[in-house]
């Protein structure tokens, strides 16, 4: 009677023991279920990050290479700016050269003008002659070498040479 008496108190065990390693089995089988998807996942993670790794070291190339690119810009801007400067300056000295013999000529003009008029007789011994304008000389058949005011300018020239 023991025996029995065992036989029943561990047949309950039993079935408890079964419905126990069933639940185990099933939240087992979960945990693996759930563990493929968690590798998947974390596999998936290691590709985003690669990826993104690779993303971030060619956005620093990029980078590099745009200041590099930037830095050869400004260089050659430097460059051309200085050119430009001395160019600017090259400029300015031919002007003012250029108005110091303008100056000398009208100058030049002005004393050989002055010195012909001294030399000319005046007014009142002068036979009548058509007034000194543009027109007047226009009107007149010499040529141009003969006119009295070209021989003064090709003496300035000759002196600012």
């Amino acid at each position: 009677m023991i025996g029995s008496a065992i036989e029943l108190l561990l047949v309950p065990l039993l079935v408890v023991t079964s419905v126990w390693c069933a639940l185990v089995f099933r939240r087992l089988h979960a945990l693996r279920a759930d563990r493929e998807e968690l590798a998947a996942f974390l596999e998936a993670l290691g590709r985003a990050t690669a990826r993104a790794e690779r993303a971030v070291e060619e956005l620093r190339a990029a980078g590099a290479e745009a200041a590099a690119s930037w830095a050869e810009q400004e260089k050659k801007a430097l460059a051309q700016r200085q050119e430009l400067d001395r160019t600017v300056e090259g400029g300015g000295r031919i002007l003012r050269r250029l108005e110091e013999m303008v100056g000398q000529g009208a100058r030049i003009v002005a004393e050989l003008r002055t010195a012909r008029d001294m030399r000319q007789p005046s007014c009142g011994e002068r036979r009548e002659s058509a007034p000194a304008t543009v027109e007047g000389t226009a009107r007149t058949a010499e040529p141009p070498s003969a006119r009295a005011g070209s021989g003064d300018l090709l003496e300035a020239l000759k002196k600012l040479r």
